[in-house]
């Protein structure tokens, strides 16, 4: 049987929702992909995660492929895409890493077990809390800015900060200090 070119097998996936159709089209070019994510990345990221991340959110994307590039090029551009978004998430956590060592953490250098800590501490958070944390500590945000990012009143915003920072001080096993009203 003669092999499907990437236009055909896109339009038979974006009618079927075929998943082994769309397998097959991934694999053509996920050595090209993976090759492309650890020239981009280097060793300092899991390449294989972000290149599964982009072929699912390919293969859920699939009816937006217009065909005005190449499978190839719609598929880097997804993988791009996502390696930027761990390259601001691991930002964000490396500025909360330094706002929480800043205000929490007595000389206390910060490494990979604080980084498990601040992870087990994030997911200990409601998401009205880890989101004011994350707002205001990791990405520098004004307690107003973030009451407005967070569509919440501003005293509910700073209570949501405190009890996350509270909350982040037993994990990280600080004492706690003064906060101020306003950044």
């Amino acid at each position: 049987m003669k092999e499907l070119s990437d236009e055909k097998l896109v339009m038979l996936v974006k009618v079927t929702r075929d998943a082994d159709g769309f397998t097959k089209l991934v694999r053509r070019h996920q050595s090209g992909l993976v090759a492309f994510l650890q020239r981009l990345a280097g060793d300092d990221m899991n390449i294989d995660d972000i290149a599964q991340t982009a072929t699912i959110r390919a293969f859920q994307k699939i009816d937006q492929f217009r065909s005005e590039s190449s499978f190839r090029t719609w598929l880097f551009q997804i993988a791009y895409v996502e390696y930027l978004q761990v390259l601001r998430l691991r930002k964000a956590v490396d500025r909360l890493k330094v706002n929480v060592a800043d205000r929490n953490v007595k000389a206390v250098e910060i490494d990979a077990g604080v980084t498990l800590d601040l992870k087990r501490g994030l997911s200990l958070l409601s998401v009205e809390e880890r989101s004011a944390i994350l707002l205001c500590d990791a990405n520098g945000l004004s307690h107003t800015e973030a009451a407005r990012a967070m569509n919440a009143p501003l005293g509910t915003t700073k209570t949501y900060l405190k009890r996350a920072r509270e909350k982040m001080r037993k994990v990280l096993g600080s004492e706690p200090e003064k906060e101020t009203d306003e950044k």
